[in-house]
């Protein structure tokens, strides 16, 4: 009973997961034919978009995936889909002459796949699984694919790179199989090998055809480089060179243990792939993400001159720098450094400083370089807010970026020592390098460039008051010395004050005006004096002001709540403007200073607008309290020294977190420059990728976002990583082509090209689910002639015995080596429809894996194929003999004098089936050689037969399919069926569904030929008998797999015993060989019973067998016979 229960526990639970695989085939199949719905698009493999669900099988936890192929199917010729009609759209790719080692997606290598397909995969599953799971998993498959009737293959993958699956209609069944094994046998690591397991899996009584083979061989060599443009860094690269056959017959390549005629020289085609160094760190990206990396450690909240100095050195810093003036020449001292870190030799800060100031060193880094290919990108790179190329702002970033991967100390060592020059310039009046004179802060730039701006116009405005303060002495002391000396004596003349108020304010006005700078320009004049005109007043300049000024100045008037104070805190510059106004217009009134500083608050009178007549109007207070004092006595607006200071004191002080969001968005678009000037030959590869960092960095430089530099540094890995891997793999390929003298003959055109396919097919993807290979690879053009091909190959030739002359180069041993046999074929037998049928080896000298149609075997070598198989379905019943609708006998067309000495032709018209027949009929029309008129004929198919198809009949046809020909004719091993017994009797032989004869031999002298037939026997006819060229079409009829119990129930229902049937032993002698022999009688014995008195049995017990019933005639014997 206990086990009575598993067993139906078991079958619940193969049921249940059964349905649960056909309700989601069909639900992912219903979403993907909705066009109104986007599937996700996989970024791994840019091959395919992919639908998953999710469900569980006992403690297996498995996922579905649909897979839409985005390459197109190929066509195929309308020959081919009319004679291979009975497969479905996803298995005409499996014989395929182009299916051959798809690199994009493995189930496409190992299967031969263009199609779409579902993909199960057990979630976390990285070992193998049990066999006999998978061997119900995929049992599973196979009935739910048959009971929705799924025309898409469906694999399971059992583990990595290992699966198995099942595709099937009403017509055929293919099964794909797949095994890995840990060791092979040594003939499996050769094609003749292959070969052998190949025909021993197929295992079909039917002749081969010749087998159709793929292969591929890879060679290896490793390579170490130097980039172009990080010299100081070993590169690692993985070149891979393919040799490619295609379809190759199997008796043209010959590979044992001994002896192989596969020579690399004679491929067909040949691939090339490189396999960069993953664990290479990209110099720009490496020290940009560590930049950016060192604003989140717990230091950065840390001081820079924290790092540095010591409390006790602090105060002597601060008062070194003070006195730093009074001496002659600055000199920079030695900073201590505390903790184990070595400080940055003199030499090397020097260098720095030096390259910082003067320009010298790798200035390379800094010019414009070949912009012309990529202008659009350069422009595009004038946007983000940053410091213009050949800086002072980009080169000390440069300089502070290479010290922060070293030594962090040195990082902010040569910091300080920067502001220490800084200082210097400030102090003894020396303009900053790279900046232009009076050059005010830019908010178009980055926030340290404005900083440094505001240094170098601060001290322009430094030197400009000094030059004005030693012209104004020189004037000074020149007029000193001309000037007389007129002294008061006491005889000097005194005179009394005018009494007129006129005079009075006349000698008002003639004091001198100070500060004048020009008249004003609409020759106006002032209100009480109309002879005077107005003069425009030398003013003060506000000053420039940096972005963080500008954010604080409007922080602090968004503080202020009313208008009137906001508008009082800007009246510095107004009340500066007033008193310069006074100063060079003597007498003027508020209503003058309007008509030069704001004209619209007057009315067209000239008078006072009704804004400024309002009592405690701001601009009427200002005025009443403003004197008259020219600009260049005032108190300054703009105070150059304390604007320094301040720059001096938050960079003294800044934090490291600080310093680092200075300096990346001068850093970020450097390293973009370097990478653009150095991407100019490979544009259209990273095009795009550059278009997206330009956006990126103009986001992220003007807005200050760590996220944002977040995307930066993210895009410019990428770009680094693309333009390195193409200016390696080119400079590789022009030096080698130089030392091999071919660099001539290469088109660099086409070598660009081919560069650029290389590095775009070298993006490694480990995809688990097998849905893509490692490595791509691209065609090389012009092999095995071409140029280019003659360089790379001088990566790999070697000569065996070293460097001998005058021997030849040979190719090293492939480390790899991949096969395709393909074949079409009736399987299982002989009947059957020819199946394609297809293995995938692959073999490695490390670790050997195959993939082909082989059963599960030893774990960790890879059997992957199909196995094709015609399969019976239909409705009704299709055992059952059917002759209700018969078309008629089906024979040759009567033999005449055209068949004898000649031919006629004739066209197939049609292809019908004859109910009870299993070869289809053809009906074949002639035109009568006598008689204007058409003769149709029926006839037996033959396999390839269509219609359309011209037939010839006679002596003299063509040896083609469906012909009809005298068999002494034909030569000896033609297949034919319909075959003549006796001459002229139309076809008697070779006649069933699938079935031939082979002609094996001719007698001239007798005329007479030997035939083999179906069953095997050998029979000898006349050689005029005719007989059709081919074999009989509807092969495999019964040799069709029933696949389901009920199928089996039909036909054993149709042929058990529903009939009678009559034993052998009761017939007579002349109707069976049983026939015949005492005590077996028909009906009712007619001799006595053996109970019955003794006098009853005289004579013969048994009656005798004469064949006549009891009480008929006595037989009749002829004369000779009496005798």
């Amino acid at each position: 009973m206990g086990s009575s229960y598993c067993g139906r526990d078991a079958n619940d639970i193969i049921s249940v997961f059964t349905l649960m695989l056909e309700n989601a085939i069909q639900e992912m199949k219903a979403e993907a034919d909705l066009p109104d719905i986007e599937i996700e698009s996989s970024s791994a493999t840019r091959q395919r978009e992919v639908l998953s669900k999710k469900f569980a099988y006992q403690n297996y936890e498995l996922q579905m995936f649909y897979v839409r192929q985005k390459n197109k199917m190929p066509t195929f010729s309308e020959d081919f889909l009319e004679h291979h009609s009975y497969l479905c759209e996803a298995a005409f790719a499996l014989d395929y002459s182009n299916n051959h080692f798809f690199e994009d997606i493995v189930i496409g290598k190992q299967f031969g796949i263009l199609s779409d397909f579902f993909l199960i995969y057990a979630i976390g599953q990285n070992n193998f699984m049990t066999e006999s799971t998978v061997n119900i998993i995929n049992s599973a498959i196979i009935l739910a694919s048959s009971n929705i009737d799924c025309a898409l293959p469906i694999f399971f993958q059992f583990a990595p790179g290992a699966a198995v699956g099942v595709l099937q209609n009403r017509n055929f069944f293919t099964n794909f199989e797949g095994a890995v094994l840990n060791n092979c046998l040594s003939s499996q690591k050769y094609l003749d090998g292959v070969i052998k397991m190949f025909k021993e899996k197929i295992n079909t009584p039917s002749e081969l055809e010749k087998i159709k083979i793929s292969l591929q061989q890879d060679f290896d060599v490793n390579l170490i480089l130097w980039p172009k443009f990080i010299e100081t860094r070993v590169f690692r690269l993985g070149l891979r060179m393919a040799a490619v056959w295609v379809d190759i017959d199997e008796y043209l390549m010959v590979e044992t243990d001994n002896f192989t005629n596969i020579e690399p020289q004679t491929a067909q085609r040949w691939k090339c792939s490189v396999l960069f160094d993953e664990e290479y760190s990209y110099e720009q990206s490496y020290i940009f993400t560590r930049l950016f990396e060192l604003s989140e450690e717990e230091l950065s909240e840390c001081s820079v001159r924290s790092q540095l100095l010591s409390p006790s050195d602090q105060s002597s810093s601060l008062g070194t720098t003070a006195l730093g003036p009074l001496a002659d020449k600055p000199s920079v001292r030695d900073i201590k450094i505390l903790g184990n870190s070595s400080p940055i030799s003199q030499k090397s800060c020097s260098d720095c400083i030096t390259f910082i100031l003067k320009g010298s060193g790798n200035d390379h880094d800094f010019l414009e370089g070949n912009r012309t290919s990529g202008q659009q990108q350069f422009q595009k790179l004038l946007n983000p807010k940053s410091a213009p190329a050949n800086s002072l702002t980009r080169r000390l970033a440069v300089c502070l970026v290479e010290k922060i991967d070293g030594n962090f100390v040195n990082f902010c060592r040569l910091w300080i020592k920067f502001l220490e020059i800084l200082r210097h310039h400030w102090e003894y009046n020396l303009d900053l390098p790279y900046f232009g004179i009076d050059e005010r802060p830019q908010l178009a730039c980055c926030l340290l460039h404005q900083k440094l701006q505001m240094i170098q116009y601060c001290i322009s405005v430094k030197k400009r008051k000094h030059r004005e303060m030693e012209e104004c002495e020189a004037t000074t002391s020149e007029c000193v010395k001309e000037a007389p000396t007129n002294r008061i004596t006491a005889d000097d003349e005194f005179f009394d004050a005018n009494e007129s108020f006129d005079e009075v304010d006349a000698a008002l006005f003639l004091k001198e005006p100070r500060g004048r700078s020009h008249p004003l320009d609409s020759n106006e004049c002032l209100r009480n004096y109309p002879k005077e005109r107005i003069f425009v007043p030398f003013t003060q300049d506000e000053g420039p002001m940096t972005e963080d000024q500008i954010e604080q100045r409007v922080s602090y008037l968004f503080s202020l709540e009313d208008a009137n104070l906001r508008t009082r805190a800007q009246s510095e510059l107004l009340l500066s403007d007033m008193q310069a106004f006074k100063a060079a217009n003597p007498g003027c009134e508020l209503v003058d200073f309007l008509r030069w500083h704001s004209p619209r608050d007057l009315s067209e009178e000239g008078e006072l607008s009704e804004r400024m007549k309002l009592p405690g109007n701001f601009w009427q207070e200002t005025w009443d309290s403003a004197n008259a004092v020219p600009a260049a006595q005032q108190q300054r607006l703009f105070n150059e020294t304390r604007e320094v200071e301040q720059i001096f004191q938050f960079f003294m002080n800044i934090r490291i977190r600080e310093l680092v969001k200075l300096l990346l968005p001068v850093v970020s678009v450097h390293m973009a420059e370097i990478l653009l000037e150095n991407a100019v030959e490979c544009l259209e590869m990273v095009g795009l990728k550059l278009e997206k960092l330009c956006n990126e960095l103009n986001v992220a430089t003007k807005t200050s976002d760590m996220d944002a530099y977040f995307d930066v540094a993210r895009t410019l890995r990428m770009v680094e990583e693309m333009v390195m891997k193409y200016s390696t793999t080119s400079n590789l390929m022009l030096r080698q082509a130089q030392s091999m003298d071919l660099l001539k003959f290469i088109d660099l055109n086409v070598l660009k090209t081919f560069v650029t396919t290389l590095c775009e097919s070298s993006s490694d993807v480990v995809d688990e689910l097998s849905l893509q290979s490692v490595q791509l690879s691209c065609e090389i053009p012009d092999a095995p002639d071409g140029p280019i091909f003659g360089t790379l190959r001088s990566f790999f030739l070697m000569d065996e015995e070293g460097d001998r002359e005058g021997e030849e180069e040979q190719w090293p041993s492939p480390i790899r080596k991949q096969a395709i046999l393909r074949c079409f074929v009736p399987h299982p037998g002989n009947g059957s429809r020819a199946m394609p049928q297809r293995m995938y080896t692959s073999y490695r000298e490390a670790r050997p894996r195959l993939a082909g149609m082989a059963d599960f075997c030893l774990p960790d070598i890879l059997f992957l194929g199909l196995l094709s198989t015609a399969q019976r379905k239909g409705c009704g019943g299709i055992f059952k003999s059917r002759n209700k609708h018969r078309k008629g006998p089906a024979k040759l067309r009567p033999v005449d004098y055209s068949e004898r000495h000649g031919f006629i032709r004739g066209i197939v018209k049609d292809i019908l089936h004859d109910p009870g027949r299993g070869a289809p009929l053809a009906i074949v029309q002639f035109r009568d050689p006598y008689k204007y008129r058409v003769k149709k004929e029926t006839m037996i198919a033959a396999e390839g037969l269509h219609t359309g198809q011209f037939i010839y009949c006679g002596k003299k046809a063509q040896v083609q399919i469906g012909n009809v020909m005298p068999i002494g004719e034909l030569p000896e091993g033609t297949t034919v069926c319909n075959l003549e017994e006796k001459a002229g009797d139309r076809g008697r032989l070779a006649r069933t569904s699938g079935n031939y004869a082979i002609i094996v031999a001719h007698n001239p002298d007798t005329k007479r030929t030997r035939i083999r037939l179906p069953s095997g026997a050998k029979k000898v006819v006349p050689s005029a008998n005719r007989a059709m060229i081919g074999i009989v079409a509807g092969g495999g009829r019964t040799d069709k797999p029933l696949l389901k119990a009920g199928r089996a129930y039909h036909k054993y229902k149709v042929k058990r015993n529903a009939w009678p049937k009559v034993r052998g032993v009761a017939m007579n002698p002349v109707e069976h060989p049983h026939g015949g022999g005492n005590h077996q009688h028909i009906g009712h014995p007619s001799t006595v019973k053996r109970g019955t008195s003794a006098g009853r049995k005289v004579g013969l017990i048994a009656a005798r067998r004469t064949g006549r019933i009891r009480g008929g005639k006595p037989e009749k014997r002829g004369k000779e016979e009496a005798v």
